[in-house]
């Protein structure tokens, strides 16, 4: 399953938080974050969600298979 990109929708004196939340590519995105109830919104990242691939975040960190200088997916 796809994992998104949620932030958290700012309030006067907080700065907005992100999460990755795994979601069917059929579900509505949310508007209230699952655990903590708060308001959040999906970012787009490059027009399509984010998958994770386990194979190469392993403890080395190889990001080769993950777009090289983005990190570990």
């Amino acid at each position: 399953m796809p994992i998104y990109i949620y932030e958290t929708i700012p309030v006067p004196g907080k700065e907005a938080t992100h999460h990755e939340i795994e979601q069917s590519e059929t579900e509505e995105a949310l508007t209230l974050h699952p655990d903590s109830g708060l308001a959040i919104r999906r970012v787009i990242v490059d027009g399509a969600p984010l998958t994770r691939q386990e194979s190469c975040c392993g403890d080395d960190k190889d990001d080769s298979c993950c777009g090289g200088s983005s990190g570990c997916c």
